[in-house]
């Protein structure tokens, strides 16, 4: 309980210091928490670019959910946040993330060390993400 309270304060703090940090994510139909999602520097350092990421509860796993936030996180990071380049990062193994990520129009960039861990690292720019945008509104 006092490791979810410290965590609960350090997000509230970010959110209050910066303008972002973790989403809870929440299914309209139910109500129900389903996991949560983060637009956080990479490394947790200020110099590094914005990732994003996602967590959700195993029986919420491959129906659209992480697509669905991921994609409203990086409209929040491009739109509000002006972020000129967005990251994600996944575990080698986790073939479900980089497809969400490539859906995204991110691209894979390299296999990196982020939070102490070997990790895939992929990438798009803003102009890259408005380009896509514009090319789906006209199809």
């Amino acid at each position: 309980r006092d490791e979810t309270q410290a965590s609960i304060a350090r997000i509230k703090a970010r959110w209050a210091e910066i303008g972002y940090s973790w989403w809870s994510l929440i299914e309209l139909q139910t109500g129900q928490i389903i996991g949560a999602g983060a637009v956080q520097h990479l490394g947790h350092d200020r110099n590094n670019p914005l990732e994003l990421g996602w967590r959700l509860r195993p029986d919420k796993w491959h129906m659209g959910f992480a697509s669905e936030v991921a994609t409203r996180m990086a409209n929040f990071a491009f739109d509000d946040l002006r972020a000129q380049l967005l990251c994600a990062i996944c575990h080698p193994d986790n073939v479900a993330s980089a497809r969400v990520m490539e859906r995204l129009g991110m691209r894979y960039r390299s296999m990196e060390t982020w939070h102490d861990m070997k990790t895939k690292v992929y990438e798009i720019t803003g102009d890259e993400w408005w380009l896509r945008a514009r090319r789906q509104a006209v199809a």
